[in-house]
């Protein structure tokens, strides 16, 4: 099983009192060092995001990418800058189904969408069904779906541009990593 901890220092000094160490936990970061990944944005639909929407988008990216490291968070669900929930061992179709349950600030009863879900692509990934999930996320009453992807994978493109064909409604966007 996965796990992900997040009293790090506590779980540390555990392990120690008992003589353990903890494969796989990375060395620490300094809080606050952390720079902010560079990336472009491309929005993939017609539908640009609003500019609340998008900068959710940005903070879910922030998100995945510096819990990649840590082989966890592949997707994540923020709305208003509020991050709702990362996908731990879960699929980004569990964490939508999560979040759906949690209407934050009656999003359904605004009528219209808000918040980004944005899952960060796997280049192992056999791949899942884009369109389902686009559907879901719709359904859900999210605003945006953003992919973040490899600047230099040409393959990544093609099943975004096949996505956001079926997206309907969604602002679609795929945030490329630079180099």
């Amino acid at each position: 099983g996965e796990a992900l901890g997040l009293q790090r220092a506590a779980m540390i000094e555990a392990a120690d009192q008992v003589g353990l160490f903890i494969h796989g936990l990375p060395p620490r970061p300094v809080p606050g060092l952390m720079p902010r990944p560079a990336w472009n944005i491309d929005t993939l639909t017609s539908r640009e995001p609003r500019l609340g929407d998008r900068a959710d988008a940005e903070r879910g990216a922030q998100a995945v990418v510096r819990l990649a490291p840590f082989a966890t968070g592949q997707a994540a669900a923020v709305v208003r800058g509020h991050v709702l929930g990362v996908s731990a061992a879960d699929t980004p179709f569990d964490l939508v189904a999560r979040v759906a349950r949690q209407a934050p600030w009656g999003l359904a009863r605004l009528g219209r969408r808000r918040g980004a879900i944005v899952v960060r692509a796997l280049a192992d990934d056999p791949g899942y069904d884009a369109a389902d999930l686009a559907r879901r996320v719709g359904e859900a009453g999210y605003a945006v779906l953003a992919f973040v992807v490899a600047a230099r994978d040409p393959q990544e493109p093609l099943p975004l541009a096949v996505l956001a064909s079926e997206a309907g409604g969604l602002s679609l966007l795929a945030i490329r990593l630079a180099d």
